[in-house]
């Protein structure tokens, strides 16, 4: 059973050629083609001796795919296919057939399968970034616009030593500037000087940030200096969260994000460490689903759904597959209303068998077979 209406630009050519072609087989242990999982797909496809992959969901950045969001180079490795781009991050994707169902593995554990969709098109035809990758003539990555890989790159100690040398305590720094190339140094201190006059960039969490947040910005949204004055801040690095609260403050809005790697704080005025709340509720969309918390079993998160909402999808009755909207299965649910909205709370549980589909408080939920993840309200 499919969980789509429609296809991103990237595949529409693939929908609408192939339905009566055959298996398209590589001397390589895998088949190109289309593969799908639900709302996701993974594309194989070969122009002379170059394979590349490219993972996409419905819509897109949606849904969880296990090779990500992302298109690349393949290398053959025994009876798999190794993805070249995700080694700079230490993680080793592999690919295999079993059957006609294609088996992704994270590190040598199992992290997803797709089942065979359809035959493709000749590599020949593909264009943009998949096109691109075919046309290369090496190892090619590159992640989906606005996806965003959790991952450090693998960099050597020297190389480690090198770019920690580059920032000494007290320089000035750009607005866009973050503390992404000091990661590992753990509860370290370093202080920056932000210039007067600075443009806001972006930013992820509230009072604990990722190392790529832009720090000056990060500052003004802890209050510690403004945009239009700057002013002098010192940061501690600290290790990584498995989630970050979004929130507007002092004129500045946060992102919201899952699990990172490594995050910094600010020392206040005295040169302590502030109280850092980690039970924040976050403020989120109705598209918004728990598959980012994906793994975190029997952990509790709460959310605030806007008013006069827009009812997604969801899969089940109860118990929910992670990709669906919260909100819309909190009113599925009979927690809150769309035009009320309101604060929900969900634990993570294990995925189910099957998922059945019921139309309640105005909201048609759908069945689903097998999914690897769910969550629950609590009441």
């Amino acid at each position: 059973m499919l969980k789509m209406t429609s296809r991103t630009n990237l595949l529409i050519p693939v929908l609408l050629l192939f339905s009566s072609h055959s298996t398209q087989a590589l001397s390589t242990p895998i088949n190109v083609g289309v593969y799908n999982a639900g709302s996701r797909y993974i594309t194989i496809a070969k122009k002379g001796n170059q394979i590349c992959y490219s993972g996409d969901s419905v819509p897109p950045g949606r849904y969880s795919i296990a090779v990500g969001e992302t298109t690349g180079s393949l290398t053959q490795s025994g009876s798999s296919l190794t993805v070249d781009g995700w080694k700079e991050y230490g993680k080793t994707v592999a690919l295999r057939l079993r059957g006609k169902t294609l088996v992704v593995t994270h590190n040598g554990k199992y992290a997803g399968e797709y089942d065979f969709y359809n035959s493709g098109q000749p590599g020949s035809q593909y264009t943009g970034v998949l096109g691109s990758c075919l046309n290369s003539k090496g190892p090619f990555f590159e992640p989906a616009p606005g996806y965003k890989i959790t991952l450090p790159k693998v960099v050597s100690n020297k190389q480690s030593r090198q770019r920690s040398q580059t920032i000494p305590k007290g320089s000035e720094v750009t607005w866009k500037k973050n503390a992404s190339d000091i990661r590992g140094r753990l509860d370290q201190d370093f202080t920056f000087i932000c210039p007067p006059n600075g443009r806001i960039s972006t930013v992820w969490g509230t009072d604990i940030y990722t190392d790529d947040s832009s720090i000056c910005s990060a500052a003004v949204h802890a209050g510690l200096i403004t945009a239009r004055n700057g002013g002098a801040i010192t940061i501690r690095m600290k290790s990584g969260e498995e989630s970050y609260t979004g929130i507007k403050r002092n004129g500045v809005k946060s992102r919201g994000y899952g699990n990172w790697s490594s995050s910094f704080i600010f020392l206040n005025s005295m040169g302590l460490e502030p109280s850092v709340s980690k039970k924040t509720t976050a403020s989120i969309t109705w598209g918004k689903s728990a598959s980012k918390f994906r793994g975190r079993l029997d952990q509790d998160f709460t959310f605030i759904c806007p008013s006069n909402g827009r009812i997604n999808t969801i899969w089940g009755t109860d118990i929910y597959t992670d990709d669906s909207s919260i909100c819309s299965a909190a009113v599925h649910a009979g927690l809150i209303t769309a035009r009320n909205g309101g604060a929900v709370t969900i634990r993570m549980k294990s995925g189910e068998e099957s998922y059945t589909g019921i139309k309640r408080n105005g909201v048609k939920s759908s069945r689903y077979g097998s999914w690897s993840s769910s969550f629950i309200f609590l009441k």
